[in-house]
């Protein structure tokens, strides 16, 4: 067996797809070059081999109908965003295709009917064939401020087993922007879920919390002092016992970069992220996290855990919608999270990394 397929392994990835519009009737907003890299974001997942692919992907801002014919195309042509009777009656998994290297997906987390002018909170978690999704539990956060009141933004709480060993994987997108008040609506988010976890999942069980937590890691003069890295991991440990991301392996090891990446909202070298005033304003931030916990958590703590950040471009460039004459390859304003998970013993071992994708080289050839 691939030490990566070992059933003590797992490996976890969250990407903030950016694809979104606002609709009310008719189409109020629509971010920039929806088509094009939503037809790259499939290109690049349907490329991957059966045993590159991560055990589990969390996606973020499923909010289109773009985006849900992504999910149709890279898992099950029958999914839909919107809650219908019809489509989903009272599950909320649904079994890939066959085509798919996907064994099972969720549907989006807190789905509205299309006519809720409060939308659905646009994650979907999946996992990959092999594995099996056992059940999938989800919850409205409690507290929200700004636009996030417009989404019924939560979170999955989605028991995967992989051989005889289970995992639970909590996905996320929590309270955006900066600022004193989302800082404490994002922990009092962070606090839900780990009293959900506290509540259902049993001493020594494996876990770990997956999304666009939106947190300020690197503080300047717009989004203030504050590190919020620490105050997540509180929230989302034991008391007195943090949960932890690992190690940061700057050029990678799923994904072998040409360049150290830190940060999924990169302004210096992400298109979207640079060419927008306010993203720029913000700074390079560390926005995506894979959040496991710690030693001395009643729950099972990885005895090694490392993750990078993965550039996912786009096979060729497209015109930009942002800067006329530019030519763009990225294919949302967030790079994506990847996170290796390992229980047994020793160091993490080597799992297959991907070879020859457009994702291995973070800038415009």
């Amino acid at each position: 067996m691939p030490s990566g397929e070992h059933e003590d392994s797992l490996t976890v990835m969250n990407f903030n797809t950016y694809l979104l519009e606002v609709s009310v009737g008719f189409q109020v907003l629509r971010k920039p070059n929806m088509e094009q890299r939503a037809a790259g974001i499939e290109e690049w997942f349907n490329r991957l081999s059966l045993e590159e692919l991560p055990d589990v992907l969390v996606l973020n801002e499923i909010y289109s109908y773009r985006a849900e014919l992504l999910v149709q195309r890279i898992a099950c042509k029958q999914w839909s965003k919107n809650k219908s009777k019809y489509v989903w009656g009272d599950r909320r998994i649904m079994q890939c295709d066959r085509t798919s290297n996907f064994q099972a997906v969720t549907a989006v987390v807190n789905a509205t009917s299309v006519a809720n002018p409060v939308k659905e909170g646009g994650v979907v978690v999946l996992v990959k064939r092999g594995l099996q999704m056992l059940s999938a539990e989800e919850r409205v956060f409690r507290h929200a401020s700004g636009s996030d009141w417009m989404s019924r933004k939560g979170f999955w709480a989605v028991k995967v087993q992989k051989g005889s060993k289970g995992y639970w994987v909590l996905a996320t997108h929590t309270q955006a922007w900066p600022g004193v008040q989302e800082t404490q609506i994002r922990l009092s988010q962070f606090r839900q879920m780990r009293a959900f976890v506290d509540e259902v999942v049993e001493d020594g069980s494996r876990v770990c919390f997956a999304g666009d937590m939106n947190i300020t890691t690197h503080p300047n003069e717009l989004t203030g002092p504050g590190n919020e890295q620490f105050g997540m991991c509180q929230a989302l440990g034991a008391p007195g016992v943090p949960a932890m991301a690992g190690s940061l392996v700057k050029r990678g090891f799923w994904v072998q970069l040409d360049a150290d990446l830190e940060f999924s909202a990169d302004a210096d070298s992400n298109h979207y992220v640079s060419c927008d005033a306010t993203a720029r304003e913000h700074g390079s931030q560390q926005l995506d996290w894979i959040i496991a916990p710690g030693v001395g958590d009643r729950l099972a703590a990885p005895n090694a855990m490392r993750f990078q950040y993965v550039p996912v471009k786009a096979s060729n460039p497209f015109a930009s919608e942002l800067v006329k004459g530019v030519q763009a390859d990225d294919l949302s304003d967030h790079y994506a999270v990847f996170a290796h998970l390992w229980y047994g013993l020793g160091e993490c071992p080597s799992i297959a990394s991907i070879c020859g994708h457009r994702g291995t080289i973070r800038r415009v050839p």
